[in-house]
């Protein structure tokens, strides 16, 4: 499949792409996180792998990350892109593609989950930025942050709500959840909790978490 054009939106977990082919066609992919903490040489050979699937060798790419604000970060993604085969690709950071969306030039934007962040745009650029304080302190919308939510709610409301406490603990003890708070590990697995309690999402104290 040749492909066209591509706008990229890659966060802190994932990148999510959307463009056309040579048909005109609409075409959806879902790839890693191009952040470029990511970006070792083992990353982009396992890229290429995945990309050769598509002759992108012409496709005309727009790309918005995660961690892309910094000039030497956006020439750090530009060079692996291009090593994976794109060619001369458009770099910048996640934040104005927000603002695009909103059709923002000239007042605030947030973001909200992963590397939440409140920004003012003034005549097209990023006057002044708020937030971006990481997972632990941040990150207001994030799996992360619900999880974390839940997991306080349950110190003390376990006991009432016997549904939420039995699907939890048959995937990871509660003990053993709260003992993983601001641990590098409770990243994901308290990201997780989110799926896991998908099927009681009814239930009235997943309801109250926000």
């Amino acid at each position: 499949m040749v492909l066209m054009k591509l706008i990229a939106d890659s966060g802190g977990t994932k990148t999510d792409w959307i463009g056309v082919n040579e048909k005109g066609e609409s075409v959806k992919l879902q790839t890693k996180s191009y952040h470029p903490i990511h970006l070792s040489v083992d990353f982009i050979e396992k890229e290429k792998v995945f990309w050769s699937k598509y002759d992108i060798r012409s496709c005309k790419l727009n790309f918005f990350g995660a961690g892309c604000l910094a000039d030497e970060n956006q020439k750090k993604v530009k060079d692996a892109l291009e090593a994976i085969g794109f060619s001369n690709p458009t770099v910048q950071s996640d934040l104005f593609a927000a603002a695009f969306a909103v059709n923002e030039n000239n007042g605030w934007v947030a973001i909200c989950g992963t590397g939440s962040v409140a920004f003012l745009m003034k005549e097209n650029r990023i006057a002044e930025l708020r937030g971006g304080l990481g997972w632990e302190q941040g990150d207001e919308g994030s799996g992360y942050y619900f999880g974390k939510l839940l997991l306080e709610k349950l110190k003390t409301e376990a006991d009432d709500y016997p549904e939420v406490k039995q699907k939890i603990e048959d995937w990871k003890s509660l003990p053993e959840l709260w003992s993983l708070e601001n641990v590098q590990e409770s990243k994901f697995i308290y990201a997780n909790l989110v799926k896991v309690v998908g099927d009681v999402a009814d239930n009235l104290l997943v309801k109250s978490v926000h």
